[in-house]
């Protein structure tokens, strides 16, 4: 079991935190390979991304204070394998999803380890069903041949809208009526971007644009044909120019971040105990 605190005065608990967040990134490798493996055999498309991809390009591996794993599959790849993985799947790995009556929330999928708990500090909307150590899984969607400057202000309308409508807020009559605003406004802003999209897709890619946090685009070139690289000790599918990849997403990449920002997400986690008995309550 670890907890946040990693800037600790004791040299030995700082210790103990550095193998504590090891220990959780080998359940993450973990689910990283079984998802590898039912992608394999079923043949579907999918890439290491974002701050994983990062991780093999500079570390060989993990970002050395990062705590989650992302991959990218083509939104085609990844309807098929929701509708495949739970029969492919250990019983001991959840597939979270947003579906009707799923209490999961979130825009993307995940692959969570039942055995674990991750708490993080976003989790407020989160059922406790879906806190435990866990892969991101990110559909991509092709964007509409727009202006760079138009899909910037549409996607991060979209993005904004979309956070300020599912924030909690306690039940009120102007709360009530505010949802219904922002909600209209969000189907308005979604409505322009199928009419752009209709029949009119260009060369470039990326994550839904309601879940678009980097409010950035992927020329599908600097995706496609993938080739493979080693993330610890095993090769994985990544896109064919990471270089380029990284350096949208993230500028100068090479260069490390402040030691004051080189931190985890969670709260906290537990290798071996599931959730809620982690933190001492009972269901």
């Amino acid at each position: 079991m670890a907890k946040v605190e990693l800037k600790q005065s004791s040299a030995p608990a700082e210790e103990e935190n550095k193998q504590g967040l090891r220990q959780l990134q080998m359940i993450e490798l973990n689910l990283l390979k079984i998802f590898d493996q039912i992608c394999r055999k079923n043949k579907l498309t999918y890439w290491i991304a974002y701050g994983t991809l990062l991780g093999a390009v500079r570390h060989g591996g993990f970002i050395p204070w990062d705590d989650d794993v992302d991959v990218c599959m083509p939104i085609e790849d990844y309807n098929k394998f929701i509708e495949i993985a739970e029969s492919e799947l250990p019983e001991y790995i959840l597939l979270c999803y947003k579906h009707k009556g799923s209490g999961y929330n979130k825009l993307f999928a995940k692959l969570m380890d039942r055995r674990t708990t991750l708490v993080e500090k976003f989790d407020a909307l989160c059922d406790g069903e879906f806190r435990g150590i866990y892969l991101d899984i990110f559909p991509y969607v092709k964007y509409p041949n727009i202006s760079e400057r138009t899909t910037y202000f549409l996607t991060k309308k979209m993005l904004s809208l979309c956070c300020r409508k599912n924030a909690y807020q306690k039940i009120s009559v102007y709360n009530v009526v505010r949802w219904i605003a922002l909600s209209l406004i969000f189907a308005l802003f979604r409505a322009v971007w199928r009419i752009l999209s209709f029949g009119n897709t260009g060369p470039y890619m990326e994550l839904i644009p309601e879940d678009n946090g980097y409010v950035k685009r992927v020329h599908r070139d600097v995706i496609f044909p993938l080739k493979s690289l080693t993330f610890e000790g095993t090769s994985f599918p990544v896109p064919c120019n990471p270089d380029e990849y990284l350096r949208i997403m993230y500028g100068d990449y090479m260069t490390l971040p402040p030691i004051e920002k080189r931190t985890p997400h969670y709260l906290f986690f537990s290798v071996d105990k599931p959730y809620p008995h982690a933190l001492g309550m009972e269901k």
